[in-house]
């Protein structure tokens, strides 16, 4: 459990900031660069225009010979490398939403190593047969039953995860707080929502200027998560062993 919890702790702070930081300097290249883009893509129109052979592909000739077309063109080109930036913020937002339940998931596994018990009452409805109980034992159905709705829930929404996790680790009247943070099952349902709409209907739909808070928020979530864990099952963030020495661990999760 503590070398999982130790796995998405270096996913949390590795990863979201690696997205936030590649949206960032991409987003600056096309801001920097924007006029001369422009400017070639204007010359290159031009230059087709005024040859002979594409003529009937360029039926307006008199903007193509007052030099009208410019503007056009410009205006056209500017609008391509604004809905550049925001497929590749959308783009970003579905990396991190992928990173985030991926964290949510191994969570999960996390609540299960420490303590196998408290996911009884998800599994208290499974049926099982009186041979199975008989060949099996109680102990060995039970855990079963467990790690096949765990391997379910990997078909589950974000949102389902997420209630089952509340639901089994059941954080305290005062769980721990992160500053500056508060969770919101509204919010998360809401990025999740903006995930769906940019990977599977409009990836210009999302507005890249909230990409920064949008992964800063799930990066914040995930730390909160940790804290429960921490909390409830005493977990620290331990990682594995390379070639037989322990590494030494992650910074710790903050929080008060």
């Amino acid at each position: 459990a503590c070398y999982t919890f130790g796995d998405v702790a270096d996913r949390m702070f590795e990863q979201f900031g690696t997205i936030s930081n590649t949206f960032r300097y991409l987003s600056r290249a096309i801001d920097f660069s924007e006029s001369q883009i422009i400017y070639e893509d204007v010359e290159d129109f031009g230059a087709h225009a005024l040859d002979p052979r594409f003529e009937r592909y360029f039926p307006n000739r008199e903007e193509i010979e007052d030099g009208s077309f410019r503007h056009r063109v410009g205006q056209v080109v500017y609008g391509e490398l604004q809905a550049a930036k925001r497929r590749v913020g959308s783009a970003s937002l579905v990396f991190a939403h992928a990173i985030f339940e991926e964290c949510v998931s191994d969570c999960l596994r996390v609540a299960f190593l420490a303590t196998p018990s408290d996911w009884l009452s998800v599994v208290s409805n499974k049926k099982v047969s009186f041979g199975e109980l008989l060949v099996s034992g109680l102990a060995p159905l039970q855990k079963q039953s467990i790690l096949d709705f765990i391997e379910g829930l990997e078909r589950q929404s974000l949102m389902k995860k997420l209630d089952i996790y509340f639901q089994v680790v059941r954080p305290s009247d005062n769980p721990a707080r992160i500053r500056d943070y508060q969770y919101s099952r509204a919010r998360i349902e809401q990025l999740d929502h903006a995930r769906h709409l940019a990977a599977h209907d409009d990836p210009v739909a999302y507005n890249p200027d909230e990409l920064k808070a949008d992964v800063e928020y799930l990066r914040m979530t995930v730390m909160y998560l940790l804290a429960i864990l921490i909390e409830r099952y005493d977990v620290r963030n331990i990682q594995r062993p390379t070639d037989g020495a322990v590494t030494s661990p992650l910074p710790a999760v903050q929080f008060r």
